[in-house]
């Protein structure tokens, strides 16, 4: 009976670590992409000061002319807290439905985008540029979480929200 028991508690053991072992290229080293000319930069939401700012320098170095950030529904961030949406080269919109998934439809099809975002964020982001814009997409990551439990709330939120971006179509 005891054997049985550390044989489950060590079959769980194991698994977490698979788990944690297979999310670590994903989320946290993923692969980001080189920066290249592009026609836009789209900071994903939630908008983090690390998103905005390194758009606001693609921008300034001349690598893109035009800078779309996702802001939240009311009763989130909005535009009117976001200095940089009242620069001229800068639109700032709702995604519909306010996701990654939505977010693929804030530039235009066929338009060249650097994706930007969180670190354990950047995979799943690449996955649905890929699957549903027509255009050259790069992803880079700005900031991540700082705490370990917030990588672990990261691994579990992302892992769930792989399956739905496989599961669901593009809008």
């Amino acid at each position: 009976m005891m054997r049985n028991a550390w044989s489950g508690i060590l079959a769980i053991v194991g698994g977490l670590w698979l788990i944690v072992l297979a999310g670590l290229p994903l989320y946290v080293f993923p692969a980001v992409d080189d920066v290249a000319p592009s026609d836009v930069a789209l900071v994903l939401g939630p908008p983090m000061e690390e998103r905005l700012a390194l758009a606001a320098q693609l921008r300034d170095d001349g690598v893109v002319q035009r800078i779309v950030v996702s802001v939240q529904p009311a009763g989130g961030q909005t535009a009117d807290d976001i200095p940089l949406c009242d620069e001229a080269s800068v639109t700032c919109a709702v995604a519909d439905p306010y996701s990654t998934r939505g977010e693929t439809q804030l530039v235009d099809a066929g338009e060249s985008v650097i994706v930007i975002t969180s670190t354990p964020h950047v995979t799943r982001a690449r996955y649905l540029f890929d699957k549903c814009h027509a255009g050259g997409v790069a992803v880079v990551a700005a900031g991540g979480p700082e705490t370990f439990s917030a990588w672990a709330s990261q691994y579990a939120y992302q892992s769930a929200a792989f399956v739905k971006a496989i599961a669901q179509p593009c809008p």
